[in-house]
């Protein structure tokens, strides 16, 4: 039987040699397996493991020469960043990007990613970062550093027109204007309505005297009279010696009188004034929350 064509280790027959093939053909079966190896493995210098059919093992390499890399972009690939770590030199579909900002639910950030406090950053060390946010949040010392997002005790808001501003824009707390409707009545007023009065004065005595001179007259009895239309009663007059008869009596008398009071005004009002109770509320103005660490990836 003729030799396969050796190239790789997809282009081995694993029927080759067939039994019938003379022994001086073996040699070439064993050439062609070793050069399938070397071609199939070029780069390996060492042991390569047996996890699942075994893979080659490498240098850690770095962002600049990765360890893992593409014929048509050779900078790009993975290496070995840290312990237990593997770093991509570029953008990895599917995870986060460099300036990304996330929730954390542990108290320490994340390998590759540091607490959004505000903290001054190296331009140089974090290269990527200072590429993707520049000085948005602080420009640090002004020439080396710079700061990321200080979002300690912040919600966080997407830009939105006028009232949110830009990215990097910091707001204070506020409380947007509105009002608060009192319900209250100062009772039910009465109908448009008047008021009749009347009465009578009580009795005055003058305690009045007066004499009439009536010459050669002899009276006997009393007699009655009037003045300003009120009875004088209980006068007694004597006849003197001279001819003049004193008269003495009492002048009480009473004033009947009424009237109408004016009318009311049904249409009216009354003004008051309303005093809140005390503020009972918190330090702060919130929705139902819970904290985390928020964090921002650099690597």
């Amino acid at each position: 039987m003729a030799l396969e064509t050796f190239s790789y280790i997809t282009s081995l027959d694993s029927t080759n040699p067939a039994p019938t093939d003379g022994v001086v053909n073996g040699d070439d079966h064993m050439r062609g397996i070793k050069l399938t190896l070397k071609q199939t493995f070029p780069g390996a210098t060492g042991p390569l493991t047996t996890v699942k059919g075994g893979h080659q093992s490498i240098d850690d390499g770095t962002a600049a020469a990765p360890a893992f890399t593409f014929t048509s972009e050779p900078t790009l690939g993975f290496y070995r960043s840290a312990a237990g770590t593997i770093a991509c030199s570029g953008t990895l579909i599917g995870s986060k990007a460099i300036g990304e900002v996330f929730d954390f639910a542990g108290t320490t950030p994340p390998v590759g990613s540091v607490v959004c406090d505000g903290q001054a950053l190296s331009r140089t060390a974090y290269a990527a970062l200072f590429q993707a946010i520049g000085t948005t949040w602080g420009a640090g010392d002004g020439s080396t550093t710079f700061n990321v997002p200080n979002l300690q005790d912040r919600y966080r808001r997407h830009r939105s027109g006028s009232a949110a501003g830009a990215v990097g824009t910091l707001q204070a707390d506020a409380v947007k204007p509105h009002t608060h409707v009192v319900n209250g009545s100062t009772g039910a007023e009465s109908a448009a309505h008047s008021h009749s009065f009347s009465g009578t004065t009580n009795g005055t005595s003058t305690g009045g005297a007066f004499s009439a001179h009536l010459p050669n007259s002899r009276i006997y009895g009393s007699i009655q009279t009037s003045v300003n239309s009120a009875v004088i009663v209980g006068i007694q007059m004597n006849n003197g010696d001279d001819g003049t008869i004193n008269v003495s009596g009492n002048m009480e008398h009473t004033h009947s009188f009424s009237g109408t009071t004016a009318t009311e005004s049904a249409n009216h009002s009354h003004a008051f004034s309303v005093t809140s109770q005390a503020n009972t509320g918190d330090s702060e103005t919130r929705p139902l929350s819970a904290t985390m660490l928020t964090c921002i990836r650099v690597q």
